[in-house]
């Protein structure tokens, strides 16, 4: 792997953790490249990926948010922030 910011070992080790502990995870890897993705048909690919994912995992469908547990009033997805209050997270009004 080329990326000097990232070292494939590493990747590797996070990823052994993951499939220790029955994390679900996904991960693409882009060989040859630095860890700026660069050319027209990698960016294309890094992109459509990204969307894919959140259009999956994200994306309002018919029936409400496709994400199970995902509350359609949340803060993460109405924008509301939050603040950190003494350990507890707590949002505002």
């Amino acid at each position: 792997m080329a990326d000097d910011n990232v070292v494939f070992e590493n990747s590797t080790a996070i990823i052994a953790k993951l499939q220790e502990t029955q994390r679900p995870f996904e991960m693409m890897v882009y060989p040859g490249a630095t860890h700026a993705v660069t050319g027209e048909g990698r960016q294309t690919h890094v992109w459509g990926t990204i969307e894919r994912f959140l259009d999956r995992t994200v994306r309002r469908s018919k029936g409400g948010v496709r994400h199970a547990g995902l509350d359609p009033a949340s803060p993460a997805l109405t924008g509301a922030s939050a603040k950190v209050d003494s350990g507890s997270v707590r949002g505002d009004d």
